[in-house]
């Protein structure tokens, strides 16, 4: 993800969800800054552009849903978005010159992200390719495996 010695991470999420880990992990061993938002600010999610803005973040990891309801934030460079499906509107908005827009996925079981794609404004929303040491196997519904770039199903 290239996040840097410098950078600020806000750090938002229960250490009990998976994402915790890369607010913290991936920052710690990048040397960059956390901030770490209290109880009361997680849940203020109409006064989070503010504090954005206002802590100078550069790094956001969070569900989609949170850059939807948010103004685009000056500064951001680096956007990690996951556990929920990602929109053309979210892409548009955040995924723009001088920033960096992943769309990450990672079921419980593989323990935070399994699969990432860096996206850009325009792109067709796709969870990318697996990380190395994992692999990933698309399926219809009756469990078949299908031809790479063909959509598959949630199970």
């Amino acid at each position: 993800m290239q996040i840097e010695e410098g950078g600020i991470v806000y750090q938002g999420f229960s250490v009990s969800f998976d994402m915790w880990c890369e607010e913290v992990w991936i920052s710690l061993f990048a040397d960059a800054s956390i901030w770490i938002a209290d109880d009361l600010t997680v849940k203020a999610i109409d006064e989070l552009n503010e504090v954005l803005v206002k802590q100078q973040i550069t790094v956001l990891h969070a569900v989609p849903s949170i850059p939807a309801v948010t103004d685009e934030v000056p500064g951001s460079r680096l956007v990690n978005a996951g556990s929920e499906a990602c929109t053309p509107q979210i892409l548009k908005k955040w995924a723009t010159p001088g920033r960096r827009f992943f769309n990450s996925y990672g079921p419980t079981e593989t323990t935070v992200t399994s699969n990432i794609a860096l996206l850009h404004d325009g792109d067709d929303i796709s969870v990318g390719n697996p990380l190395p040491n994992y692999n990933i196997a698309v399926v219809d519904e009756n469990l078949n495996i299908i031809p790479r770039g063909e959509r598959g199903v949630a199970l």
